[in-house]
C-alpha cells in the first residue's frame, strides 16, 4: 500500500485500482484538443480526427486539387485566392483547426496568419495531403 501514496487508489469491493502511470490526456475527459500551435504528421492528424470531435478540418490547395480528392469533411479555403485572409478572418477563433496543404509549403505559411490572427488550436499537418495519401489514409473525391 506504501507504493500507492502517490498514486489515486480506489477501494472496490476490497480490491485496490490503482491508476498509477495512466498517461492523462488534456481534454480527453471533454473530448477537446489542447490549445495551441501545432506541427504534426498525417498519421498523428488521423489518430487526432478519431478522438477529437471537433476538428475543423481546412485544406488550403486549390479547388482544383481539392476537388481530385480530400480528407473526408475537410472545407476549402484556396490559399492562392484574393479573399483567402479575408475568408480567414470570418472563421471562429476559438474552433480548433488541423491545416494542410500538398506537402506543407502553403499550409506552413498560412500557420503564422494563424498566429498573428490569435486563433486558438490550429493543427499544421506538415507532410500535407501527399503524406496522408502515402500513408494510405481514407480520402474521398467529387
Amino acid at each position: 500500500m506504501a507504493k500507492l501514496n502517490s498514486c489515486l487508489a480506489v477501494f472496490l469491493g476490497g480490491v485496490v485500482v490503482a491508476f498509477c502511470g495512466l498517461p492523462y490526456v488534456h481534454g480527453e475527459a471533454k473530448k477537446e484538443t489542447p490549445k495551441g500551435y501545432y506541427e504534426i504528421l498525417s498519421k498523428q492528424a488521423a489518430a487526432l480526427l478519431k478522438k477529437y470531435r471537433n476538428l475543423v478540418i481546412l485544406d488550403i490547395r486549390t479547388t482544383k486539387e481539392f476537388k481530385a480528392g480530400r480528407l473526408k469533411e475537410a472545407k476549402n479555403l484556396n490559399y492562392y485566392a484574393d479573399d483567402f485572409e479575408a475568408k480567414i478572418d470570418a472563421l471562429d477563433r476559438a474552433k480548433t483547426y488541423l491545416v494542410h496543404c500538398a506537402s506543407g509549403g502553403r499550409s506552413g505559411k498560412a500557420m503564422r496568419l494563424f498566429k498573428r490572427k490569435k486563433f486558438a488550436a490550429v493543427y499544421h499537418m506538415k507532410d500535407g495531403y501527399k503524406g496522408w495519401t502515402a500513408a494510405k489514409l481514407p480520402t474521398v473525391r467529387d
